[in-house]
């Protein structure tokens, strides 16, 4: 699978970038994408549908970028070789001066739509259900008393957090609408 995620550095590789700008902008937000929803996948079809699964998220990401929901200055990263969380953190806005948190709500409700719509023919076949990728965000602000790598990991766990309990959020909404 390691050809397949080349064109994404891993979060270690882009660390001293990210780091970097959080120092310049004094704050940087991440919007986080987790494929672990499609985990099954590879769980009761094998490795190798699941690495499909995989590129065609992968491209699909790549489409964010040439369709400019995720701009060219924003830093695209994964968790790990083969992992199965995208980082995305994000550049300063381009009218005002600065993002806030609800910027980073909207970009991350746009991306789930679209990443969960593009992927519906791929997974839909393979998991009986609508596939859906959990998606959270988080911002962080530089503080000269605590170390980036500090800060940077707090910001990753507490958009890992946003994700799983939006993702519950979704299905407990979905329930309710059933039984409306």
């Amino acid at each position: 699978m390691a050809e397949s995620i080349q064109q994404f550095p891993t979060y270690t590789e882009a660390f001293g970038k990210i780091k970097e700008r959080l120092i310049n902008d004094f704050k940087i937000g991440m919007i986080l994408i987790d494929l672990s929803p499609l985990s099954g996948i590879e769980y009761t079809y094998g490795q190798a549908i699941y690495e499909n699964v995989y590129v065609s998220i992968k491209q699909t990401i790549m489409k964010l970028i040439d369709l400019k929901q995720v701009r060219k200055d924003d830093i695209v990263t994964i968790n790990q070789e083969e992992g199965s969380q995208f980082y995305i953190f994000v550049s300063k806005n381009r009218e005002k001066k600065e993002f806030h948190i609800t910027d980073l709500e909207s970009i991350a409700d746009r991306l789930r739509i679209f990443i969960n719509n593009k992927i519906l023919a791929t997974t839909i076949p393979l998991m009986k259900k609508r596939p859906s990728v959990n998606i959270g965000y988080a911002i962080t602000f530089n503080n000269p008393l605590l170390k980036e790598e500090r800060l940077l990991q707090s910001m990753i766990e507490d958009a890992r957090i946003l994700a799983k309990y939006r993702a519950k959020r979704n299905t407990m909404m979905h329930k309710e609408r059933i039984y409306e």
